[in-house]
């Protein structure tokens, strides 16, 4: 009978059921879905869950390279979680709406998300499973004592592998910026393939990818950054990520520029 009432429980469940679909790269599933239980939320009054599946909404619009999409949907799960005083759940649609309004060459509001994003570090907050997304947004904005430590903090609270895969993303992308952490990072990369191969998560293995070949380049093995980064690119066409796609081929044009050559475009 809960459906027939709408009940918390029930549009609850469904928000957690549609967000296991985009943590397991089913984005099409989870837009159906989160949409239906969007307007089923809508129909409850059930607020919370309005924010949530929002902020799922928002997160596939920004993995789809959908940035005005992206920015909206996440204005609007921000707008609700703090018209309900719980700051602690905003960094994934903060993080999320930074990262749009960064692609939209649009950076008025950036340093209110910024602070959002440091004001969920709450209990009730999943750290670990929003780090990543975190991480790149902030990072992508040169907030990088922020981002170090978001990241250091999803490490420390990582419980599960999923928890401690996304984690471990978050602080090797981290370490990645200074020279003397560049062994560290390495292992944190590392470790992220070695669970995301024990997961299946086809996403988590791109970024490990796209990690390494940044790296790699950074420290001039060229070669190798290429052939890492060539791959990366490969996996997130064919997981229709084409924002990640964009920026792991930028990393190659640069690759190719710094080898004085014409850059390889995998896809048109």
């Amino acid at each position: 009978g809960h459906k027939d009432r709408l009940s918390d429980i029930y549009c609850g469940s469904r928000w957690m059921r549609d967000r296991i679909f985009l943590l397991t790269d089913e984005f099409e599933a989870a837009e159906t879905l989160s949409h239906e239980t969007y307007a089923l939320a809508m129909r409850a009054g059930n607020r919370t869950v309005r924010a949530s599946a929002s902020s799922v909404l928002g997160h596939i619009a920004l993995i789809r390279a959908d940035y005005a999409a992206a920015k909206r949907w996440a204005e609007e799960s921000m707008e609700i979680i703090l018209a309900l005083g719980n700051y602690a759940n905003a960094g994934n649609a903060a993080a999320t709406a930074l990262m749009a309004s960064l692609m939209l060459e649009s950076h008025s509001s950036t340093g209110r998300y910024v602070d959002l994003i440091n004001q969920a570090t709450g209990p009730s907050n999943d750290v670990g499973l929003n780090s990543h997304i975190i991480g790149h947004a902030l990072l992508a904005a040169g907030e990088l004592a922020h981002a170090e430590r978001r990241a250091e903090l999803a490490y420390e609270r990582a419980g599960g592998r999923l928890r401690e895969l996304h984690a471990c993303l978050a602080l090797g992308n981290v370490k990645a910026e200074s020279p003397p952490s560049w062994g560290e990072a390495e292992r944190l990369y590392d470790r992220a393939g070695q669970l995301a191969e024990q997961l299946g998560a086809r996403s988590s293995n791109a970024f490990v990818l796209q990690g390494r070949g940044e790296l790699a380049m950074t420290q001039g093995d060229l070669e190798n950054g290429v052939r890492l980064l060539q791959q990366a690119a490969e996996m997130f066409h064919n997981l229709r990520m084409p924002h990640y796609a964009l920026r792991t081929e930028s990393a190659l044009t640069t690759a190719a520029i710094s080898e004085d050559r014409p850059p390889e475009r995998l896809h048109s």
